[in-house]
């Protein structure tokens, strides 16, 4: 369907609210909620008549904007007793910018929105107990960075890379770090080569070896830190992200334990990419930095192959969780995945589930996930 019709059925569902029970976007909002926004608001924010796309990017804009000016209020008066924790609040109005990022095409403006957002995830980042370290290594053409977050207390500690989604961010996974530090592990949020902070820096994805190269340099740094623990680290990431993390274990026999929910097939990678939306599609011109067709299909072809001999590497625990109605990927499929790593892999699938398990992860998945980890990074 070409784009200017997805654009005109989605201003129809956001204006009537079905968009709040169309499988794909009450995925996305939960998943949102999760990672700390509130749906309620959003709601009521964008269930209105909206003329266009336009309409809609300006009311996350105001609601975002309304979000930070509490945030503030909040933190200029931290000594007054209150039910507002100007934390939340900042990473709340964050991901409200970010949230503007599926209805823009245009990356000049995506980068103004994403600097907006970075404004009020750099205030998050900066009253959270311990702070979030931002940390930047030097990359081809640029920079990748990385958000740490490290547990109170002397460690060293055992440390979680995180690998967001195709369509994610490392700003994504703060939630997740919440359920690492409770059980005293650390973890490195990162933007691989090509996505968020990353490809603005002008690095982009050209092959799978940039995420060995880049968690390399993350590994290194591990490796000479005090409060971290070299010799226990493990990969986590969500959807295309949970399959890097996987890739990783296979690139690097340093990694302890590896574990992901909705790993995409990346045997049938391209054909899921052409049926994709036209968002999801331009996600990966953006970290790949092409722009035609033929070259995103042939780029996909060679992801898929090299991926697969990468399987017969991964010597480290996986656990590999799918939701039973993922719409991008059968979740029959991550077994196949499991079932040619080996015995070391187990695959898990979630009843009633979408493709980020968004019904599931805050209701004990999560606690889940990183119970496993505490065990295997022991």
């Amino acid at each position: 369907m070409p784009e200017k019709w997805q654009k005109k059925i989605t201003v129809k569902l956001i204006s009537s609210g079905k968009i709040f029970t169309t499988p794909i976007w009450k995925m996305l909002f939960q998943t949102l909620s999760f990672y700390g926004g509130d749906e309620m608001k959003i709601r009521r924010a964008l269930i209105q008549e909206h003329e266009d796309i336009e309409s809609i990017v300006c009311k996350l804009d105001q609601l975002a904007k309304e979000t930070l000016q509490t945030a503030n209020k909040e933190n200029d008066n931290s000594s007054i007793a209150s039910q507002n924790n100007p934390e939340t609040l900042y990473l709340e109005a964050a991901l409200y910018y970010a949230v503007t990022f599926f209805f823009i095409s245009d990356e000049k403006r995506t980068r103004q929105i994403f600097a907006k957002a970075s404004v009020c995830f750099d205030k998050f980042r900066s009253i959270t107990t311990p702070q979030v370290q931002k940390w930047e290594f030097p990359y081809r053409n640029g920079k990748f960075f990385a958000h740490t977050y490290i547990p109170n207390g002397e460690g060293p500690f055992g440390v979680i890379i995180m690998y967001p989604g195709n369509e994610g961010i490392k700003e994504h996974m703060a939630t997740y770090a919440t359920y690492a530090k409770a059980r005293n592990l650390a973890t490195i949020a990162i933007d691989p080569p090509g996505w968020g902070e990353s490809g603005f820096s002008g690095c982009k994805f050209t092959e799978l070896e940039d995420y060995k190269k880049c968690t390399l340099q993350i590994l290194e740094k591990i490796k000479h830190h005090p409060k971290l623990d070299y010799n226990h680290v493990g990969s986590f990431g969500v959807s295309g992200g949970s399959l890097t993390s996987i890739i990783v274990a296979g690139f690097l026999n340093q990694i302890q334990a590896a574990a992901g929910i909705g790993a995409p097939d990346y045997k049938t990678m391209v054909n899921v990419w052409k049926n994709a939306l036209a968002e999801q599609k331009r996600q990966t011109y953006t970290w790949t930095g092409l722009t035609k067709k033929k070259d995103a299909i042939k780029f996909l072809q060679k992801y898929a192959e090299d991926t697969d001999p990468l399987l017969d590497h991964v010597s480290c625990p996986v656990l590999l969780i799918h939701g039973e109605n993922d719409y991008i990927t059968k979740a029959i499929k991550g077994k196949d995945i499991t079932d040619r790593i080996g015995s070391h892999a187990t695959h898990r699938i979630i009843p009633n589930d979408d493709h980020l398990c968004s019904n599931s992860i805050g209701k004990g998945l999560a606690d889940e996930i990183f119970d496993w980890f505490a065990k295997k990074l022991v």
